[in-house]
């Protein structure tokens, strides 16, 4: 699974980031609380200040708190899509597999920024026939050996890895 994670992902939360989002997110609280302990006076530089420090507090509780937040979602998205592409028994898995996969839309638009942003590597998108290529399968694939199950449920034959959860790629329903 890690073939497909870059280290951005493998690091995670480090000790220093942890700092930086709670000294950012004080720094915010004390600075959107100080616009209030001013004099209310109505004149328009009084306002216009008052609404720099209000702006300027806000500014600093989402750099600190809601961007470190929006790192970790991408991270675990990149998890789960690099377990789908590591449990693919083919070098290749279709837009519509990895959809049924992962529980959810614009998979080709999710994937793309994530390599784009740095969480995933050895993967290429194939726009054209909607799928994306696995190029680190053959490391793989001379590792893993592979089993034809049928599904319980509609008869569809699956290829995959023993002991791994897969799903039925013509159903959609688990298999053992």
């Amino acid at each position: 699974m890690e073939l497909y994670l870059t280290e951005k992902v493998r690091l995670g939360y480090r000790t220093g980031e942890l700092i930086r989002m709670a000294a950012f997110a004080l720094l915010g609280v004390i600075i959107a609380a100080s616009v209030f302990e001013v004099d209310l006076e109505f004149d328009l530089g009084s306002v216009l200040a008052e609404l720099f420090m209000l702006s300027m507090g806000v500014l600093c509780i989402w750099k600190g708190t809601l961007g470190p937040v929006r790192r970790q979602s991408a991270s675990r998205l990149a998890h789960r899509l690099a377990e789908c592409f590591f449990a693919s028994p083919e070098p290749e898995i279709s837009f519509d597999q990895l959809s049924r996969a992962i529980g959810g839309k614009n998979v080709e638009r999710k994937v793309r920024h994530m390599i784009q942003k740095g969480y995933l590597e050895n993967i290429s998108l194939d726009t054209p026939n909607k799928r994306i290529m696995l190029t680190a399968f053959n490391k793989v694939a001379q590792k893993e050996q592979y089993e034809t199950v049928t599904c319980p449920h509609c008869g569809g034959e699956n290829v995959i890895r023993p002991g791994w959860a897969s799903s039925c790629q013509y159903c959609g329903s688990k298999l053992i």
